[in-house]
């Protein structure tokens, strides 16, 4: 993630949730993590839900 944000998939075919800058714990693409919603999608203005990430399992990959 050298931008500094990051989208996390939590269910494959669904939005995926924004990390923005400084709430990615410096995860990397295929690292499994545990993440907090700070925002709901809002469909009206087109946007996913925003999130800051909790917990990061190293050595564990999934689809980042």
């Amino acid at each position: 993630m050298t931008k500094g944000f990051g989208f996390v998939t939590v269910v494959e075919g669904e939005p995926d949730i924004f990390i923005p800058r400084g709430d990615t714990m410096s995860a990397m693409d295929g690292d499994e993590v545990e993440l907090v919603i700070t925002e709901s999608a809002d469909s009206y203005r087109q946007r996913s839900a925003t999130g800051r990430l909790s917990k990061l399992f190293n050595g564990i990959r999934l689809k980042w």
